[in-house]
This record gives structure tokens, sequence and C-alpha cells, in this order.
């Protein structure tokens, strides 16, 4: 909830709790806080849960022709599989 009211263009994320809560387990709480804070503002992690997740989406495409190329094996068993890397909204 900090990092949201920090951030206020990011907004509440879902699933952000998970990775604070990585941090959490082995640092203290402000510490938690700074490294998290840097991950989005400095490091731009911010972009990747704006606009509708179209920055994800781009880097899924791209590891998905990344596979289709340089790893077909792997490729296929995630079509056999039906492991989707695009998520379409």
């Amino acid at each position: 909830m900090a990092i949201s009211n920090t951030i206020k263009d990011m907004g509440y994320m879902q699933g952000l709790n998970s990775i604070v809560g990585t941090f959490l387990l082995n640092l203290k709480e402000e510490e938690s806080f700074w490294i998290i804070l840097y991950f989005m503002e400095k490091l731009g992690y911010k972009d990747l849960f704006k606009d509708d997740f179209n920055k994800i989406n781009l880097l899924n495409y791209q590891l998905e022709l990344y596979l289709d190329h340089y790893m077909p094996e792997i490729s296929e068993y995630f079509v056999k599989k039906f492991i989707i890397l695009i998520m379409v909204y």
C-alpha cells in the first residue's frame, strides 16, 4: 500500500504484495520499501504495470519469437501444454 501511495501514476497493483513479501522475509520493512521504490522508479519497472500491461505483452511477444527461433522444443512444449505468454485484454 505504501508503494502505491508513493508512486501515484502506478496505483494499486495486485501481486505486488507477493513481491514485497519476499523482500520482507529477508529485510526490514523500511529496507523493503526503498528497494521496491528503487526497482519501480529508477529501473523503470513501474512501466511494466501501466497502460493495460502493454510493455509486458511486448516483452512476452519478444520472448515467444525468441523461443520459436532459438529454442523450438520449449516453444512446442508451451503449445502442447497451452502455456500462453501474451495476455490479451
